[in-house]
Formats: C-alpha cells, structure tokens, sequence
C-alpha cells in the first residue's frame, strides 16, 4: 500500500498500522524511533496502548472517526511532555480510573486538533504552568471536563471545539491570559467555567446552550465576553465575584437569567447586548454588585425584570426596554444614575430606594416624571410614569397612564393628592409606600394591583371607580387610619385584601367583585349610622354595598338588619359590617296607551318607573312581535318615558316592560295587551263597488235604516 505524502514537517514520517512494509504495529513504538521534527501517521484501526510523546513531533490520525485509540482502563492515554507537539485526527477512549485523562498537556506551544475525546474525568488536560497550548476543532463529550486548564496555565487559547454533555465543558482555575473562541458548549453543567483568579480571559463568539447552571461563569476579574450566543440556560452569564469585566455583543435568549450577579461583582461594563425572553435579563443578588455600567442594550419581552438592580452606585444608560413583565427594578439601594433609557410597554419600578438620579427616561413615548425631596409642586404633564420620592404637597392630576410597571409611585411622600387620573393596564395602578396620600376621583382599571398601600398611613381613597383589576385595593402592614370610602369597587377579581394592617376605616363603598373582600386584621367596615345619602342613593351612610349580602331591611331605613356584622362568608375574620346597605329594586313599571289599534299605525305609549332608593332608572319594552326597545336610559326615579310602535299583523299582542337601577338591579314584567284586528278596508271597498251596480238595492237599505 502506498503510503500517503503529508508535509507537515520537514522530518521522517513513520507508520503505524496498515499494509506497508516496515509500519509499526503500535503508535508507542513508533514514537520511540522518531526524533524532534517528525511525523508518525497512524492508519485506521484501534490501537490498545497508552502513549508518552517526548518528542517534538507531529502524531497524526487517518480518520478520527475510525483511527482510535482505547487506553485499556490507564489513568493517562496520551501523555505529552515535550514542547511543540500536534496531534490530530484520532479517537481517544477507555480509562477506567475515575480521574482518567484523554489528552494530557505537560507541555507548551502544543496544538490539538480535529480529535474525539469521550468518557473521560479529563478530556484534554492542561498541567499546571503550561502556557501557549491550542486545542481546536475537538469533538469532545461525556467527561467530567472536556477542556480543563491547571494552575498558571497562561495564554493558552480554546478554538472552535464542540463540547457536549459534560459536566465542566471549557474549566480554568488561576490562569490567566486565555483564549475561549468560537467553540459550540451544549448540555453540560457549567458551560466556559473561568474560576477564581483566572483573569483577563477573552472569551469570544461561542455558543452555549443548555447549561445547567452557567452559560459562562466567571468569578475572576478583567474578562472580555464578547459576541457569545447564550440560550436555554439556567443562567447565561454569572458573574460570582467579578470585577472589571467587560459583557460586549452577547446574544442572551431564553435563559432564566440573561447576567446574574453575584456576591461581589463591581465595576463591570455591560454593553451592546440583546437581552430577549430571559426569566430576567440582568439581576443583581447582592448589595455588593456596585459600581457596573449597563449600557446600550436591549432588553425585550423578558419574563420577570428586564434589569434588576439591588446595589448602589450603577449606570444605567440608554438602553431599550421593552415588553418585559417588568421593565427595570431599583429595589433597597440608592444613588444609582438611570438615564436617557427608552421603556416600551414596561417600565421603572422604584422600591424603597432613594437618592437615584433619573434624568431623560421615556415611557411609552411620553416622560417620566421622577421627583425626590420636592414640595409644592403640580403635576399635569401628560406623564408616561410618575415617581414621587420624599416629596410634600405634590399634586398629580389629569393623568392617562397605561402599560407600564406603576402607573403612579409615592414613597415616604405626604399631604399629597393623585386625582382625576386614569390609569390602566398597569402591573400596580397607583403604589403608596410609607405615605400619606388622598386618592379621589379617578379611574383604576385593568391593573394587577389597582392601589397598593404598604407600610402606610392616614392615607384616604374616595370617589375611585376600582375595576377590572386582580385585586382592586391591596393593604399590607398599613396599620393607622387609611380611609376608604364611597368608591366602586367591580368586577376584580378580588375587591380588597387587606393583610397584617389593623385600624383601617372602610365604608360607603359599592363592591360586586368575583371576591369582595380578604381582611384578616382589626378593621373597621361602618361608621355610625348618618344622614345623609350614601353610594346607592339610600337616606342614611353607614357600611357598605355587597353584592353578596342577602340580608333584610326590616324597617325601611336601606340598611340591613339580619345576618350582622355581615363578614361577607368569614373572609372578614373580625368582626364585619354592621350596617349594610340594602338595594331595593325599581317597582313594576306603569304602562299606559292604547289597548286596541289597527295595523301599521304608531301608536303612543308612557311608561313609569320609579325606584324606592330614588336611584336613576333604565326602562326595557318588549313589544311582543319579535322587537325591542333595548335598555333605554337612565331616566330619574318616576319620569314619564314616552315611546311609539306600530304593529303590521292583525293579532293581541302581550306589551312587556321592566326597569333597572344603575346598580343592576331589575324590576319583575309589566304586562298590557294590544287587539290589532283585521284590517277592512278591503271588504268596504268591494260592498260599495257592488251598490253602485245594483242601485235599487240600495235605495231598499236605506230605507231599512
């Protein structure tokens, strides 16, 4: 068999395996007659042996694929200790020890290329103190690490390798100088691993999927991580103790967390990134992870935060911030710079962290209007977001806020007013931290949370229409004198909750919600009952309207007087309400008009409902062929409703009306019935068509008259 012509170096090439006249018959051998410069070729086989390279040599397969070389359970398979040695080309299988090494590096300026290395503690190993190394274009899979470079292992550089399901797929410890490059990392636990003291690590146009714990995992210090795709990891990058590393032109999709920080990672730049359906895109764990710029980056449709920030002293600037659940949250910790960054259908969620400079933010195409240590101020500015921050007297009013994180934040601000405001599709409405604020006259639909009050007091919520949202008023460890009052509250899907809060004074309050009511403090649900007309339009102000109260109102007054205190089926745990308004549905309407007609003439009819609250009224009529009138109104308790219709088809029809409060509540049928006789115009026509031709009858029925 010819032997194959391959210049890789000037020296003597050797064979092994194969039909040619003198080849080897085991790499070893072959090794032992070589000297610095030449080539062993290895044909096709597998090749039971455990090799040492102590020659600067070129070690080259015929086929990876099929050219192996099993280690017969040996702890080392091919051991390199002389500098300038490459290898390709081979499979490397079968050490039985449980620190078992494929390819092991006592040596520099070694290249490794185009191998299989598989079921190995191992894979390729990279000794302590060597440096200069390069392992590119393996297959490597199945090891505890594929790649892994000991102590002082410098300027080594991993290129273009494809790892798979290892448990460390690229591991460094304490080297520094290194190159991670365009390799392919899946399934494994820790994906590019550059542990403690590992620093100035470039790592470059990888693509790492599938890690159990970390994409790219970096606790040392002045790493590049640049222009890496990372998916369907747990986290995509971790930063564990990082500091002065740069993260450049990542594509970061489908992870739990896009960056998570940890423990003490400041002063690291994070810039020009795509940040797209994470958990969360970047999210601080730590106080620690100060003094990071974030910086020209998208973050879009992340599912929790699109950057979560729990530190002080951080940049955050003009990024784009869009369709995240939650745009950006600043949560515990202040003085941190949020500037010039664009928020689309999320927003900035400010909690209990202050001395933040917020400057040139837009939401949803408008402003947001950031305040701190303000007083006596107005704001009516159509706002994108409102953030108020140890301000006094400041008043917020005629706003139109939707799709935002919180529409409205108020944090250790008093003797403040939010008013004639809507806000919508919001995940918090209106949120009130350690404040005293009046709430009234606005509109609050269609949020997560309506009106969230924490750690507050004194606060007052009246004249609201609360509806559509999941919990229209949340109260929590609110425990002084909030009052709510004369609002509608409808169709949430939980009315108020209220939980570790006590002295709170809730009354005059229309509730009809899917839950009206979770109180498990020491509440108070009525004041004394008072003249005067209350959210139904009854005589008297006292509790509340429930929707679910199926007491009696035995003496007239519109407040019920069985079941008390109403505790609305025990979800107010103490106590209740102890003056429930009762609703009185409108009286049977009157109808009056004509009982008899003809068809196809309109005909006048009044209709009269009145309602014993006095509450205004819709009028509904069935005219009984088939038509109706629809809800018309409202119209005040007692007026005259004036309608007309005609009838086409001789018959007796039934008229049917009934009426509604504006509070839903309806009244039973009124009947009247209409005789639409035949019509005789025809027969008429034809008897005096017949007179006119008999003349002398005629003249016999006259004179029979």
């Amino acid at each position: 068999m010819k032997k194959p012509s391959i210049p890789i170096s000037s020296g003597n090439i050797l064979y092994v395996g194969g039909t040619g006249e003198g080849n080897y018959s085991n790499i070893q051998d072959a090794i032992d007659n070589t000297s610095d410069g030449d080539t062993v070729f290895v044909y096709n086989g597998t090749y039971y042996e455990n090799i040492t390279i102590y020659k600067s040599i070129n070690l080259i397969g015929e086929d990876k694929n099929t050219t192996v070389i099993d280690g017969i359970g040996e702890y080392r398979i091919v051991y390199v200790i002389a500098d300038l040695v490459n290898i390709s080309g081979f499979t490397i299988v079968n050490s039985s020890s449980s620190s078992g090494r494929g390819i092991t590096l006592h040596s520099k300026y070694n290249n490794i290329a185009d191998n299989i290395i598989t079921g190995f503690y191992g894979g390729i190993h990279i000794q302590s103190y060597q440096s200069h190394n390069n392992i590119t274009g393996n297959i490597i899979l199945y090891n505890e690490y594929g790649i892994n470079l000991g102590r002082h292992s410098h300027n080594n550089t991993v290129n273009s390798n494809k790892l798979y399901f290892n448990t460390h797929a690229i591991f460094m410890y304490t080297s520094n100088y290194n190159k991670i490059i365009g390799n392919t990392v899946s399934d494994s636990r820790y994906g590019i691993r550059v542990r403690m003291w590992s620093n100035h690590t470039k790592v470059f146009n990888n693509n790492v999927f599938n890690s159990i714990i970390g994409g790219i995992y970096i606790d040392s210090s002045n790493a590049i991580v640049k222009g890496n795709n990372l998916s369907n990891n747990t986290q995509g990058i971790r930063l564990y103790d990082s500091t002065y590393s740069t993260i450049l032109e990542n594509n970061i999709s489908n992870n739990a967390d896009g960056v998570f920080m940890h423990f003490i990672s400041n002063y690291n730049i994070i810039k020009d990134n795509m940040f797209q359906n994470n958990g969360n895109g970047i999210y601080q764990d730590s106080k620690s992870n100060n003094n990071n710029v974030i910086t020209n980056n998208n973050f879009i449709s992340n599912e929790q935060y699109g950057i979560h920030i729990y530190s002080t002293s951080n940049t955050v600037t003009d990024n784009i911030i869009s369709n995240n659940f939650r745009g950006m949250l600043v949560d515990s910790y202040g003085e941190n710079i949020i500037k010039g960054n664009t928020f689309l259908n999320d927003g900035l969620f400010v909690r209990d962290s202050y001395q933040n400079t917020v400057t040139n933010n837009i939401v949803n195409g408008k402003p947001l209007v950031f305040l701190e240590d303000k007083s006596d101020m107005t704001i009516d500015i159509d706002a994108g977001q409102v953030i108020l921050i140890n301000c006094d007297n400041v008043n917020v009013i005629n706003q139109d806020i939707s799709d935002t994180n919180v529409g409205i934040t108020l944090l250790n601000t008093i003797n403040s007013f939010i008013s004639s405001s809507t806000v919508s599709n919001n995940d918090y409405g209106i949120y009130i931290y350690s404040s005293q604020i009046n709430v009234t006259d606005n509109n609050i639909s269609n949020n997560e949370r309506g009106i969230y009050l924490d750690k507050s007091s004194n606060s007052t919520i009246t004249n609201n229409i609360i509806s559509n949202n999941d919990d229209g008023i949340y109260l929590t460890s609110s425990n002084s004198k909030n009052t709510i009052a004369s609002n509608y509250i409808l169709t949430n899907k939980d009315g108020i909750t209220i939980y570790n809060s006590k002295n709170n004074i809730i009354y005059d309050n229309y509730f009809d919600n899917t839950n009206n009511v979770y109180d498990i403090g020491n509440n108070t649900w009525n004041i004394d009952k008072t003249i005067g007309p209350n959210i139904i339009g009854g005589p008297y102000l006292g509790g509340n309207y429930w929707s679910n109260y199926n007491g009696e109102d035995l003496d007239g007054d519109g407040l019920g007087d069985t079941d008390l205190p109403y505790n609305c089926f025990g979800d107010i745990r103490n106590g209740g309400d102890w003056l429930p308004y009762v609703n009185s549905a409108p009286e049977i309407p009157d109808i009056d008009g004509p009982a008899k007609g003809k068809p196809g003439i309109d005909y006048d009819y009044t209709f009269v409902a009145t309602d014993p609250n006095g509450d205004d009224v819709l009028c509904f009529v069935d005219w009984g062929d088939g038509s109706n009138s629809s809800w018309l109104g409202p119209y005040p308790s007692g007026e005259e409703i004036n309608l007309s219709h005609n009838w086409e088809e001789e018959g007796t029809y039934l008229i049917r009306a009934k009426a509604k409060d504006i509070y839903d509540f309806e009244s039973d049928w009124a009947e009247f019935e209409i005789e639409i006789p035949r019509n005789r115009m025809v027969s008429n026509l034809w008897f005096q068509w017949f007179l006119e031709r008999f003349p002398i009858l005629n003249r016999l029925l006259l004179l029979m008259r």
